[in-house]
């Protein structure tokens, strides 16, 4: 240790600066570094394995089989969503009544695409002057 003082002596006379190296210094910094690293480790360890032993897991199986939970609450929103699905599309491809007494009717969504594309060929049509075929 004496031997680096007196070269950071020297080097500071000839007006340089020290190139020597604290090992003692450095290792033992460093050692205080890894010491508090694992302090905080071993503190995370035992706090969070605290932490989870008071708390119960659930699988997710269970959480989507528990029965509704107040009003208006489903737990299991997956299912309701595709039953809802189901009726929409159900809805959205057959024919039916809306008001039978003022005869409004609805139609499959894919059939009444085609007749608004067919009428709207016809307008444009019209409106330009050319000929028009016959559509479905």
């Amino acid at each position: 240790m004496s031997s680096e003082r007196s070269e950071v002596n020297d080097a500071k006379e000839h007006g340089h600066e020290p190139d020597a190296l604290w090992t003692k210094t450095v290792a033992v910094a460093g050692l205080g570094l890894l010491g508090l690293i694992l302090l905080g480790m071993v503190v995370l360890y035992f706090g969070l394995s605290t932490f989870a032993s008071s708390r119960t897991i659930q699988s997710s199986n269970s959480q989507w089989q528990r029965v509704r939970v107040g009003p208006g609450v489903n737990t299991n929103q997956a299912a309701q969503r595709e039953r809802i699905e189901a009726a929409q599309e159900a809805w959205l491809s057959r024919y039916g009544w809306i008001d039978e007494e003022q005869t409004i009717a609805h139609i499959p969504i894919d059939r009444a695409m085609e007749l608004m594309a067919a009428e709207t060929i016809c307008r444009n049509a019209l409106a330009s002057g050319s000929a028009v075929e016959d559509s479905p």
